[in-house]
C-alpha cells in the first residue's frame, strides 16, 4: 500500500516543493491485516538550498477506517490538484 499508492503522493510532495530529493525519511508502519500497511506515518526533511533558509519537513499518514463514512462527492483516495 506505502510503495503502491504513497509513491505517487511522494512525488507529489517534491513536486509541490520544488525538490528532486530528500536528505532524511523517518518512518513508522503497522499493519491492520494481511495487506494493508496501514496505520504508518512517514515524514521526511528537505534538502537546504541555502545556509540561512529554515529547515522545511513533509509528513504523510496512512489510515485503513473500513467502517467510517465520510460523506463526499469525491472518491475515496483522490490526488488531484
Amino acid at each position: 500500500w506505502i510503495y503502491n499508492n504513497g509513491i505517487h503522493k511522494f512525488s507529489m510532495a517534491l513536486w509541490l516543493m520544488g525538490e528532486e530529493r530528500v536528505e532524511k525519511v523517518y518512518s513508522w508502519i503497522d499493519y491492520f491485516s494481511t495487506f494493508m500497511d496501514s496505520p504508518s506515518i512517514i515524514f521526511w526533511k528537505y534538502p537546504k538550498r541555502n545556509d540561512n533558509d529554515p529547515p522545511k519537513f513533509g509528513s504523510m499518514q496512512f489510515t485503513l477506517a473500513p467502517n467510517l463514512y465520510y460523506p463526499s462527492n469525491y472518491y475515496d483516495c483522490d490526488e488531484y490538484m
